[in-house]
């Protein structure tokens, strides 16, 4: 398993905290409104416009910190995703 040094940990955080500020700033922007379009996935669970607009920009944004996998709630998960000793992102946008 890769282990991190304390500064790259420092810097991912700096970078983390930006993704979530953006995400927030995205959510307020959905939700703000009066009408949320909301679509029903595969797993017959919702999944609104805020949720895929969140989703993008978590994904585009980690692709530019690191070239790790991404797993996330919003993405294709029947992709095959094997274990290993590889980092990646977990990623679970929002609920609702």
């Amino acid at each position: 398993m890769k282990e991190f040094s304390a500064q790259e940990l420092l810097n991912y955080q700096e970078s983390l905290l930006d993704i979530v500020k953006r995400s927030g700033e995205i959510a307020l922007h959905y939700y703000q409104r009066d009408h949320i379009h909301i679509d029903i996935k595969s797993d017959q669970s919702p999944v609104t416009e805020a949720d895929k607009a969140i989703h993008d920009e978590i994904e585009k944004s980690l692709a530019k910190i690191a070239d790790y996998r991404i797993l996330s709630e919003e993405g294709d998960l029947e992709q095959k995703f094997e274990s290993s000793d590889e980092p990646y992102w977990l990623v679970d946008p929002l609920d609702g």
